[in-house]
């Protein structure tokens, strides 16, 4: 097997296993914590989601420069000083966060949430741990990078399966034999975290090239990357904006409980699009990286278009059956049924802009692996400059539910208007048709499969769910192994050329 599937297939293994673990201790969480205490780890998630992003561009290009380097003869690159600097800069800007965390608890707890049965006082010191927690949890997305950049990605994700069940099933027996509170959540998550961030950074530095020089400061590193790391950066900030302005957004408008709703049901669409596009992508990042640096279009172009069947046949069948089969299979993890409803009305919107903006996440990759960052600093600016006003708005004067509706449109117009234009400047018009084929082979397969058999479920609540998992698995299998392209790469004992 090669480096590339034995990559993929640690990253399926790792993402799935994580939202599997999430799903199992779903429905504990909310009988032990309330919908309301359900509402806060919604929160918990999103912001995890906003550190992961917010890291001034460091973790992608301490990915980028080590994939590059990595096929150099010359191993002394002072990869290990790029990285103690970047750990410098987490370090002092983590101290700054503590005291942010510190000062604004309190405001947050009365000023911000809206919540009827948590105590006050209780809801200031779960926020604290809360901030302390994603805190710790922040340096990781840069150790988690630097491994990926040096293709340890089995060792990487092996990692993330542990602190995975540490935090789940660790987190549910915390609650079994502690106090049922969301302290008691957050303090588990906390000293979880703090185990697989020390524990990525020890493996790291082990991991690292051989370097000559010992590890220091270097600002002149630091200006080397100056212009890929802030492109990053501002590419981070601003999809940060777009991914998360609904729920801060609802946050504000909704009840806690209605907020946890929906927060769960962008979760679970996040799942699935992070299950299948950031194994793919985690794993031709530093493929593309190599032929960006080596200046070889053409096998960069046949990667590009090895990764976008992969992902499409895989993401779009999946997408499809988490739509049709939704209320179904909700019924069988959230408790309260008007909840577990109201959660698969939400899903059925958000599924169908996550899949548009998976299908988008291959040619972002490409960019950034090209170092070319510009094009979708434009995209999102004009994303938020139009659209996020005009949801905004749509929300407050026809309903909250607008937020949903409005992800489709949003990464409907950069599947459709972006990714088109990124290939017309890559690959010029070669590849548009490569694309297109890419995209209609699956979604034909997948909708020709689903939709007859989803007028045959049976009438049992329990063959139900039996039927609905069947069907999605052998579905998405048939339209994977349907295209030749995933199976050459199945069958190849090398990477991609």
């Amino acid at each position: 097997m090669s480096i590339l599937s034995r990559n993929i297939a640690a990253n399926f293994i790792a993402k799935g296993w994580g939202t599997a673990s999430l799903l199992l201790a779903t429905p504990f969480y909310i009988r032990s914590l309330g919908l309301e205490g359900f509402g806060m780890i919604g929160i918990f998630n999103s912001l995890l989601i906003f550190f992961s992003v917010f890291d001034f561009g460091f973790g992608t290009t301490l990915n980028r420069h080590l994939a590059q380097t990595a096929y150099h003869t010359n191993r002394d690159h002072h990869s290990k000083s790029l990285l103690l600097t970047f750990e410098m800069i987490y370090l002092l800007a983590g101290l700054l966060l503590v005291l942010a965390a510190f000062s604004s608890t309190a405001w947050i707890a009365t000023s911000w949430l809206k919540f009827k049965h948590l105590p006050a006082n209780e809801m200031h010191s779960a926020l604290l741990l809360m901030f302390l927690s994603i805190i710790t949890a922040w340096p990781t997305f840069l150790y988690s990078n630097g491994l990926r950049g040096l293709q340890n990605q089995v060792l990487e994700n092996s990692l993330l399966i542990g602190s995975m069940t540490l935090r789940h099933a660790g987190g549910v027996l915390a609650l079994i034999f502690g106090p049922r509170t969301i302290i008691t959540y957050f303090g588990w998550q906390l000293l979880t975290n703090a185990i697989y961030m020390v524990t990525l950074r020890i493996l790291l530095w082990k991991k690292l090239p051989q370097s000559n020089e010992k590890p220091r400061l270097s600002i002149a590193l630091l200006k080397t990357h100056k212009k890929f790391s802030s492109g990053v950066l501002g590419f981070s900030i601003l999809a940060f904006i777009i991914s998360q302005y609904d729920k801060i957004t609802l946050s504000k408008m909704l009840p806690l409980s209605i907020f946890a709703c929906y927060s769960f049901a962008y979760t679970l669409a996040l799942g699935v699009l992070s299950f299948i596009c950031v194994p793919i992508q985690n794993a031709f990042f530093p493929i593309f990286s190599k032929y960006s640096k080596q200046e070889n279009p053409r096998a960069l172009i046949e990667s590009y278009q090895q990764a976008s069947q992969m992902m499409f046949s895989l993401l779009i069948p999946l997408s499809l059956s988490i739509y049709l089969f939704c209320p179904l299979i909700l019924l069988h993890i959230i408790p309260d049924p008007a909840a577990a409803k109201l959660t698969s009305q939400i899903l059925q919107v958000l599924i169908i802009g996550a899949c548009l903006n998976g299908m988008g996440h291959l040619s972002c990759t490409l960019l950034f692996a090209a170092g070319r960052t510009r094009i979708l600093i434009l995209n999102h600016t004009f994303i938020i400059i139009t659209l996020v006003p005009a949801s905004i708005f749509l929300s407050h004067h026809y309903g909250w539910m607008a937020m949903a509706y409005s992800w489709i449109v949003i990464n409907g117009f950069y599947i459709f208007i972006t990714t088109p234009w990124i290939h017309y400047v890559l690959f010029r018009k070669e590849h548009q048709i490569r694309f297109l084929y890419s995209f209609l082979s699956p979604t034909v397969i997948s909708f020709s499969i689903l939709l007859p058999l989803s007028w045959l479920i049976p009438e049992s609540p329990v063959l139900k769910l039996g039927y609905a998992v069947i069907v999605s698995f052998f579905t998405t299998i048939i339209t994977f192994i349907s295209s030749s392209t995933n199976r050459q790469i199945l069958k190849k004992k090398t990477a991609p050329p």
